[in-house]
């Protein structure tokens, strides 16, 4: 019965240990810029997801999403967030990231790609891309412009505003 069961774990480690050492070397790749893509429509699209994956962290308890979310934040990354005709400011780091999210109640996003021939670029140098969140619900919206540097948000600003959506009618038979 030992022997079985000594060669049943053997089995299992066999298993996971090449899973969960490439497992690691991801995770290491992908906090690393310089591993990222230099197409300019491919890395905004890379950046367009984590900063949506940093705004869904921002909304999960701190404990359990605090270091992932300092991996992909400096400490000092600036947050602001205006409405009407009064901006503000949200502090700085994974807090104010916090607090921004939790104002928006979004409950959707999107982002814009880049559509057309796009250059070679340096994925560690400075970038920005704008994230939409929204809230259905609530109907409004925040266009929320993220910098990176090195690939790390070091801050991002946007603007909460009232908006109306609907189906658009199709106009006749022309259509």
């Amino acid at each position: 019965m030992n022997v079985r069961l000594f060669f049943y774990l053997l089995a299992l480690c066999t298993l996971f240990f090449p899973w969960s050492m490439s497992n690691a070397n991801a995770k290491d790749q992908a906090s690393n810029c310089k591993t990222w893509p230099t197409d300019e429509a491919a890395l905004r699209n890379l950046l367009g997801r984590r900063a949506v994956e940093a705004a869904y962290l921002a909304a999960q308890s701190p404990e359990t999403s605090d270091q992932l979310l300092v991996t992909q934040i400096t400490a000092d990354a600036k947050f602001s967030l205006g409405s009407g005709d009064v901006g503000r400011s949200l502090g700085e780091g994974t807090p104010a990231l916090r607090e921004l999210i939790s104002e928006l109640h979004a409950d959707w996003y999107s982002f814009d790609g880049l559509d057309y021939m796009s250059r070679t670029v340096d994925p560690c140098l400075s970038h920005e891309v704008t994230i939409e969140f929204s809230s259905r619900k609530l109907s409004h919206r925040a266009a929320v412009k993220f910098r990176f540097i090195e690939g790390k948000i070091v801050g991002g600003s946007g603007w909460l505003m009232s908006t109306t959506s609907g189906a658009f009618p199709i106009a006749g038979p022309s259509r």
